[in-house]
């Protein structure tokens, strides 16, 4: 065990000063393409969720109704198509999932007028969509550690409950950066939920005392919802309370969703967690309904992103 932790304490002193060679070259903008239509980024410092997708849908959607042409980038996390690609939906959207990646197939599910693309190299994505899709902006969605291309925003989200996890960087702890890399976003927006509101108020303070430059915004995280499917009917929530249900969710930090589900009124007969990203097998679902089969549970509750699975 002393032998691992040692390991793991080497190979997070190396990350930190790989992190702070990329902050210098930064910097000097030394390797990043400009495009030529302004670029935006959504991102964070910490491995896990902090509401960047949401943010990333909700930006996508005030600018597109402000009739700004744009597209959305996204790196396509797990999936199976190589090189660049538009994101296309097809009628069984697990096919979509594990050719584009489950946030992007999600993305283009909810912005439908607005064009999703994947691809590693954002700056080649980018261009494909300024050709192909006629975008005159662009949103990196996950995009503050994209190193090779030029933004002009960069919003950075910070969680309320848990900003900097344990402190260390990766693969210690949680970290892509030191919290002082914060120096190079435009907009920090610090996200929290129900129950959260006092830390999310004291963070603010912190951070404006640290970076007295920066514009801070404290945004709340809430459930618009449930309903039948992705697009099926709203569920009424006397049918949460009123039935058990299995609440099962491969997301990032499961934990804040099972809260906001308890918080809802939901009765759960059983918590079900699963890897970020993960690709549900025939013996998952066997496991997702056994409550439901032994008389234990109604229905089943889980999120956008793992519906899309």
């Amino acid at each position: 065990m002393a032998d691992i932790l040692h390991w793991l304490r080497g190979s997070s002193a190396l990350y930190g000063k790989l992190c702070q060679r990329r902050q210098r070259r930064i910097g000097t903008s030394g390797g990043r393409r400009r495009l030529p239509v302004p670029v935006i980024s959504v991102g964070n410092l910490v491995v896990g969720g902090t509401g960047k997708t949401p943010l990333t849908m909700w930006l996508a959607k005030q600018l597109q109704d402000r009739g700004i042409s744009l597209a959305v980038l996204s790196r396509g996390y797990g999936r199976s198509a190589k090189g660049v690609s538009k994101v296309l939906l097809e009628s069984d959207l697990r096919c979509s999932t594990e050719r584009f990646g489950d946030e992007p197939v999600l993305m283009a599910t909810r912005l439908s007028r607005v064009p999703v693309w994947v691809g590693r190299q954002r700056s080649r994505s980018g261009e494909a969509a300024i050709r192909q899709s006629g975008a005159q902006l662009l949103i990196l969605d996950d995009g503050y550690q994209h190193w090779g291309l030029e933004r002009d925003l960069d919003v950075v989200l910070v969680d309320a409950k848990s900003p900097w996890g344990n402190g260390h960087l990766l693969p210690l702890g949680p970290l892509r950066e030191p919290s002082e890399h914060l120096n190079r976003a435009h907009v920090i927006v610090i996200t929290h939920r129900q129950g959260d509101t006092q830390r999310g108020m004291e963070l603010r303070d912190q951070l404006q005392q640290r970076f007295p430059r920066k514009p801070v915004f404290v945004c709340h995280l809430r459930p618009s919802g449930t309903r039948w499917g992705l697009d099926g009917a709203t569920v009424p929530v006397e049918i949460m309370s009123r039935y058990p249900a299995v609440v099962f969710a491969g997301i990032g930090r499961p934990e804040s969703f099972f809260q906001t589900a308890q918080r809802m009124g939901v009765r759960s007969a059983l918590n079900l967690v699963f890897p970020d990203h993960h690709a549900y097998q025939r013996s998952d679902v066997e496991q997702i309904l056994a409550p439901v089969f032994a008389g234990k549970a109604r229905w089943l509750l889980t999120t956008e992103k793992d519906a899309v699975r």
